[in-house]
């Protein structure tokens, strides 16, 4: 596998603002070699680009290299230091909880390769269709979970692929419709 390097995208420096973030994360030896591959976006759905360097792995979103989420290890593979941004312009969250739950679910999903649950805020899962969010934020199909919810999780949730093609259904049927509309009031039939 290749080793992803600070040198393989378009990346920003640290953040004027940022927080500890208090990240507690234990890896064993196998699991740290493939978190210190890295990851590097290969289509516009790959959000996030990873890589490890000197004892710390940097975190920073695909599009615009803005770095969100830096960790260092130590020697037996432990978080020892952990910061989020809290530059305004680059990233507007600022719950440091769902920070920790959305850096767990980076590494374990895209460098860990596990099948794991996205976590979503509770004020997020009542303002968006599901899956959209978690599109925006990974652009993954995986189940969600909501934190620090008691919401039962057996209930079927819409995911971010089928999310997208409802929304594009619907954008196309409503394209169609304004064009019949307008060949009836322009064209008169």
């Amino acid at each position: 596998m290749t080793i992803t390097t600070k040198h393989d995208w378009k990346t920003t420096d640290k953040p004027k603002n940022y927080v500890q973030l208090s990240f507690e994360y234990v890896l064993d030896n196998e699991e740290f070699e493939l978190v210190k591959n890295g990851l590097k976006p290969v289509e516009m759905e790959d959000k996030w680009f990873i890589y490890f360097e000197d004892d710390w792995l940097y975190i920073h979103r695909s599009w615009t290299g803005y770095l969100i989420y830096w960790l260092k290890f130590d020697d037996n593979n432990s978080v020892i230091e952990s910061y989020v941004s809290r530059q305004a312009e680059e990233y507007n969250n600022d719950d440091l909880e769902y920070d920790k739950e959305l850096c767990q679910f980076l590494i374990e999903a895209f460098l860990l390769n596990r099948s794991t649950k996205f976590p979503i805020r509770q004020g997020d899962s009542d303002s968006y269709p599901r899956g959209i969010y978690q599109h925006h934020i990974a652009g993954t199909g995986a189940t969600e979970r909501i934190v620090n919810s008691e919401e039962d999780e057996s209930k079927p949730r819409m995911h971010g692929c089928t999310a997208a093609a409802l929304v594009y259904i619907i954008f196309v049927i409503a394209i169609t419709i304004l064009g019949l509309l307008v060949r009836i009031v322009w064209l008169g039939f």
